[in-house]
């Protein structure tokens, strides 16, 4: 197929639509992602949150030198413990102001504390899709085991448009869709069943899990933009995928639709407590302030 055919079919069929409507949940996730941890890091501390997102802490850290050593950048250490770990799309900038000049030493180039690829553009968006694929690939691996009726849940009543909204009915529906999908996760989760715990282990545990995922997506190390461009691959493969396969569906595809269903969800119901959160200890520090 030449190109021209191919920018043709895309037209025709309207791919393009789809394309930018995976390409959104993909950023909807990664921003999402991104605010929730903002938000739990202001609250605690990056060794809290390390403690608590555990799970996900490893699998980003391991996935993030595994992008680093593929992409041909120096990692100059992986820590699991850091002191103050927020998301800085600056990465170390501050730090490298501080600190004395040093001779740099033979190998790859590095900027300040993260690791700098040999193909600039490309190398970050690498360093930033092996992250998103590894804690995507452990949700879909816990999915067959432990979250196998959550998913089902989701995929019988939950609604992610497939296509971005074109009229003006369909964005005022927008709004309705996502508290529906809201609450549909928090139903899914069974979570007033929880307190069965024997019972429902299984679950609690892919819960859990699943949260210091999801959370963990955002690109905690200051490569906010590599990550992005690594959502824009995934959504181009996505609808390549479609291409190729000619408008038919695979168990595949299906099942990646339900999981980013299933994230889309989770990440709103994280994000509309953690705000809540943020909201009830701004109250009270307020409340609780000296006045001068």
């Amino acid at each position: 197929m030449t190109p021209l055919l191919l920018a043709e079919t895309v037209a025709k069929n309207g791919y393009w639509l789809q394309y930018a409507t995976v390409v959104v949940w993909l950023l909807i996730v990664l921003f999402s992602s991104y605010a929730v941890y903002r938000i739990w890091a202001g609250l605690t501390s990056g060794v809290a949150m390390t403690w608590l997102l555990f799970p996900g802490a490893l699998v980003s850290e391991l996935a993030f030198v595994l992008g680093c050593l593929l992409s041909g950048a120096t990692v100059k250490d992986v820590s699991l413990l850091p002191t103050d770990e927020k998301p800085d799309e600056e990465g170390d900038k501050k730090k490298d102001e501080q600190e004395p000049p040093r001779k740099k030493a033979a190998g790859p180039p590095t900027t300040g504390g993260f690791p700098k690829p040999k193909i600039p553009i490309v190398g970050h968006i690498f360093m930033g899709l092996i992250p998103i694929i590894a804690a995507g690939l452990c949700i879909y691996a816990m999915s067959a085991t432990m979250g196998h009726p959550v998913l089902t849940k989701i995929d019988a009543t939950a609604n992610l448009p497939k296509v971005l909204p074109t009229t003006s009915e369909q964005w005022w529906a927008l709004p309705k869709d996502m508290v529906d999908l809201v609450r549909t996760t928090w139903n899914a989760l069974g979570v007033s069943g929880w307190a069965n715990f024997n019972r429902n282990w299984k679950l609690i545990l892919f819960t859990y899990i699943s949260i210091c995922l999801v959370v963990r997506i955002a690109p905690i190390r200051g490569n906010l933009r590599g990550a992005s461009g690594a959502m824009l691959l995934l959504g181009a493969a996505a609808i390549a995928t479609e291409l190729i396969r000619k408008g038919t569906t695979t168990p595949l595809l299906e099942k990646s639709w339900t999981l980013l269903t299933f994230t889309v969800g989770m990440l709103l119901l994280l994000l509309t407590f953690s705000l809540v959160a943020l909201a009830l200890v701004g109250l009270v520090r307020l409340a609780f302030a000296k006045t001068a």
